[in-house]
């Protein structure tokens, strides 16, 4: 069995009228374990602030903010960059009743997604929170000193020249036909 890396349950059969407030941060382990399974560097902070309130019949309301400091590696020169991911927003539609009377709900799927299920009457706010941060981290994250000079590939790819290194397009610029 896998265990994930940040598990945060709260229990959300008794909320109360004016909702609920829930704040987590992963401590060091559950950073470590968290960058390890998502191909981080290092996550140097990861907090999240929820609120649970009552919506109509037996759906719940979660509104939250994310807020996160990792460590990627550069795309272009794999260097380590520092990135901050700050006030996400979070914002799901829960459903207190079991999955065969979720039929019943007046769900539109053009608007927004349906209501999650609540599961043994909890929430994982921790997974939660892992998912908004991965989904909210930049897929290929670029070092400010990482440039890449076009007409010097494109040289280089003509003449099949660049810093001693056989260049594989060299070959296919000798079989192109001469204008």
């Amino acid at each position: 069995m896998v265990s994930a890396p940040f598990v945060h349950f709260v229990p959300v059969t008794a909320v109360p009228p004016n909702g609920r407030e829930i704040s987590i941060a992963a401590n060091a382990q559950e950073r470590a374990d968290i960058a390890t399974e998502c191909g981080l560097e290092d996550i140097s902070r990861l907090e999240a602030t929820f609120h649970i309130s009552k919506g109509a019949g037996p759906l719940l309301a979660v509104q939250g903010q994310l807020t996160a400091d990792v460590m990627q590696l550069c795309g272009v020169t794999l260097e380590p960059i520092q990135t901050n991911v700050s006030a996400v927003a979070i914002a799901l539609t829960y459903t207190l009743d079991s999955i065969k009377s979720r039929v019943e709900l007046d769900i539109d799927l053009v608007d927004e997604d349906p209501p999650e299920s609540v599961q043994d009457g909890q929430i994982d706010f921790g997974a939660l929170a892992v998912e908004h941060l991965v989904l909210n981290l930049d897929p290929y994250p670029r070092s400010p000193q990482a440039t890449f000079d076009a007409q010097k590939w494109l040289d280089a790819g003509a003449s099949g020249e660049d810093s001693g290194q056989p260049n594989p397009f060299a070959e296919l610029v000798k079989l192109k036909p001469k204008a």
